[in-house]
Parts: C-alpha cells; structure tokens; sequence
C-alpha cells in the first residue's frame, strides 16, 4: 500500500495498515505528519514520484484539487 498526503484522514489510515501488518510506502510534503507514524516500518518516500514509482494505485489523499498537483 502507498499514500500521498498525511493530513487527517491519510495519516488514521497509515496507521491502520501498519497495525494490519501491510507493508507501506508514503510520502508527505512535510516529514513532521511522517515522523507521527513512529517507527512502524513505513518506507519514506523522498518524492511523489518515488511513491508512484513503486505502487500500483497509490492512494493520494488531499485537501484540495490545488495541492494535489504540487
């Protein structure tokens, strides 16, 4: 599983999945949302494109159309 976007939403359903023992990539524009996962075993993504690059749908959870594209 992969995720784009840490916020409110993003950041429950991260932790839900590595509580479900799924392996998980994701990416946050700040690393700040990141380091609230702890030490979960989340691969870090340094890019959007990085996430992309290793999913298959990733999952991309923001708060607008607008931040979507950045």
């Amino acid at each position: 599983m992969n995720f784009i976007g840490l916020g409110r939403m993003g950041l429950s359903m991260a932790r839900s999945l590595r509580r479900a023992r799924f392996p998980l990539t994701v990416y946050n524009r700040t690393r700040r949302r990141v380091l609230l996962l702890g030490d979960t075993g989340t691969a870090v993504a340094e890019s959007p494109a990085e996430v992309a690059s290793v999913a298959l749908a990733p999952g991309v959870i923001t708060p607008s159309p607008q931040e979507a594209g950045q």
